[in-house]
């Protein structure tokens, strides 16, 4: 994991103030889910008068930028920067590759996304609640639709480095889910949105692109996985690896909100091809392939959120 760089100062069109302290986590302050099951873990309240205050809006979709992803914002129409450090309990990213940011994009009239550029992943070692706490914002703030990305190791032949992938279904290896806030038994028959994959798919057809789609196993990390534990992987079913989004679709799952998924292969997995495996080369080859994906992927997501709530 690399360092964690200063974050960027609140910029663009109706940014409030920002800079200096924030204020620490406030007992109790906690986001309602959009079921009204009750209270679930995340310091939202506090964060979501912050983002008001600074003319975040309320989102009707929101993503969520795995390794390299950033990529793909450089022709969004993102009207305000903000960085998770002005964000009351939002945690800091330590990991290359993701920026700490909160990008407010306007997607149509009357439709807004908030789009998290960065992550935190169980093996950074903090509070469980920190990986799933933009997926919390998201939720308390309205948004009913959630894009997750990742990059990805390929298990399955004839997935290659830059190719995209839907997820249709995952393992969960890494030993550990999200705080249920709800129903503490999850119906996990489906996590997927049908509908929003298929709108997805068909946006990148439209551009001249196909999108894979596959199983997606999600191992705790930080160490990438053995040519022996690959080859188990295999056997279990899964398509491609990571060490991300699993855990945020479940939470959104269990707060009502639609998930869509889309990993960026960004190596052959261990035994899988030649050479080392490293993150460097991980953001160069996701960033390489979503510098040319962006412009449908928005097209993509301007339909989801177009779509009637359920």
């Amino acid at each position: 994991p690399g360092r964690p760089s200063p974050g960027p100062a609140i910029s663009g069109a109706g940014a409030g103030p920002g800079g200096g302290s924030r204020p620490g986590p406030l007992p109790g302050s906690r986001c309602p889910d959009r079921q009204g099951r009750g209270a679930v873990n995340g310091n939202c309240r506090e964060a979501l008068a912050v983002l008001e205050g600074l003319g975040a809006g309320r989102p009707s979709l929101a993503v969520l930028l795995g390794s390299g992803f950033g990529a793909a914002t450089s022709s969004w129409p993102v009207r305000l920067r903000i960085p998770y450090s002005a964000i009351p309990g939002m945690p800091p990213c330590q990991v290359d590759g993701h920026a700490g940011e909160l990008l407010c994009v306007d997607l149509s009239a009357g439709a807004g996304a908030w789009v998290f550029s960065g992550r935190v992943h169980a093996y950074e070692g903090q509070d469980p609640g920190a990986v799933v706490r933009p997926v919390d914002m998201a939720a308390a703030a309205g948004a009913g639709r959630i894009l997750l990305t990742c990059a990805a190791g390929a298990i399955r032949p004839g997935l290659a480095p830059g190719d995209l992938v839907l997820v249709s279904d995952h393992l969960n290896l890494m030993a550990w889910s999200p705080p249920p806030g709800g129903e503490p038994f999850l119906d996990l028959t489906q996590v997927y949105d049908l509908a929003g994959s298929r709108i997805l798919a068909t946006a990148a057809a439209e551009a001249g692109q196909t999108l894979g789609h596959g199983v997606l196993a999600a191992v705790r990390g930080p160490a990438y996985e053995t040519p022996a534990e690959v080859r188990m992987l295999a056997a279990l079913g899964a398509d491609l690896v990571s060490m991300s989004t699993v855990p945020e679709a479940i939470r959104a799952r269990a707060l009502g909100v639609q998930v869509a998924a889309l990993a960026c292969i960004a190596n052959h997995a261990a035994g899988q091809g030649r050479g080392p495996l490293d993150h460097g080369r991980v953001l160069k080859t996701v960033g390489g392939s979503l510098e040319t994906h962006g412009g449908w992927l928005l097209a993509g997501l301007v339909r989801w959120a177009a779509l009637p709530a359920d």
